[in-house]
């Protein structure tokens, strides 16, 4: 569900969407269930849409099972399961439960925060960006880094102490030197990763009741491994200027293509020279009953919706690419590439 460029694209998505008025917004999540559910074509028999999911498949990957609006006070009020135009089948997928999200679903995040949190920080250890063997041991710098994200941290609920003794805990784990790309540096870094993997997979367990339960200090120790590539990747100015050049991207697309695909509505000749798939989203939005029912037949918000669909859809070249073509600027490629007509 992520478009080009991942939370920087969804970030500016939303702030575009809220502000043309599309209440439902933009959310990877959403769009996540958007595409099993509408997007996705496995076959043209209308009694089996999209992947035509069973409902314990789709109530497995709702990690936050409510719509906009209705989160729960323990849940992230900017995070939602799905959109208005797929209410039926987000209700469907919960059949009346409530909004807590099932064994499977978090044990899909769980694996899914373990996968971000190390092999995020062994690429970029192995890229020189984060110094794990400098963090090792006892300075100014691991203190300083280790303050910072339990700052942070506690602002999402975490106690800070733990948050502190969770990395004191890492920390021997760590590698005693930089990367040197040798074989006994890719062995050694193949154990670390494995070995924190399967510390963290052991982390988790199901209880006797069926609920879901997790050993805290692992719990921790992710959050605090995710906070390296936070504090020396993302938050520094060489990813930060990319950042709002990606932005500029995403909306600069989103502005070109509902503008096209207005003009598009009102000329037949206009349409068929749209990107194929993005004339393919466009049809399909129009031919939701489901859609058209929630959004009172309204075609900018139906435009925007498909707008957004094709866009979610782009690899970060091809969205870099139409960008430029879609203000003049000078493209690679060919006039007549093939991405753009299917």
């Amino acid at each position: 569900g992520h478009p080009p460029f991942g939370h920087i694209a969804e970030e500016e998505l939303q702030h575009i969407l809220d502000e043309r008025g599309l209440t439902d917004g933009f959310e990877g999540n959403a769009q996540s269930f958007r595409i099993v559910t509408k997007l996705a074509i496995r076959t043209v028999a209308p009694q089996s849409p999209a992947l035509n999911l069973t409902r314990a498949s789709l109530r497995a990957i709702l990690k936050y099972p409510w719509m906009r609006g209705h989160a729960p006070a323990s849940g992230p009020a900017n995070k939602w399961a799905a959109y208005d135009t797929e209410a039926a089948d987000y209700a469907f997928a919960m059949d009346g439960s409530t909004p807590i999200a099932s064994p499977e679903a978090r044990i899909m995040d769980w694996a899914d925060d373990i996968a971000y949190a190390v092999h995020d920080v062994q690429d970029f250890y192995r890229a020189g960006l984060i110094p794990l063997d400098r963090l090792r041991r006892r300075s100014v710098e691991a203190e300083q880094f280790i303050s910072a994200a339990a700052g942070f941290l506690a602002t999402k609920g975490l106690d800070p102490e733990k948050c502190q003794s969770a990395f004191a805990g890492l920390q021997s784990l760590l590698p005693q030197e930089a990367y040197s790309a040798s074989i006994t540096d890719r062995a050694a870094m193949h154990a670390f990763a494995s070995g924190l993997i399967t510390r963290f997979a052991d982390g988790i367990s199901i209880t006797p009741a069926g609920g879901v339960r997790e050993v805290e200090t692992n719990r921790y120790e992710l959050e605090v491994l995710k906070q390296l590539t936070w504090y020396y990747v993302i938050n520094r100015p060489a990813l930060a200027t990319l950042q709002r050049g990606e932005r500029l991207v995403v909306r600069g697309l989103f502005d070109a293509l509902t503008d096209w695909a207005t003009d598009a509505a009102a000329d037949a000749r206009e349409d068929r020279r749209l990107p194929g798939q993005f004339r393919q989203l466009l049809t399909l939005i129009r031919s939701d009953t489901e859609a058209l029912d929630v959004k009172a037949d309204d075609d900018d918000q139906l435009r925007m919706r498909a707008t957004v669909d094709y866009i979610a859809s782009l690899t970060e070249t091809q969205a870099i690419k139409l960008y430029h073509r879609l203000h003049g600027a000078q493209a690679e490629g060919s006039a007549l590439d093939v991405w753009l007509r299917i």
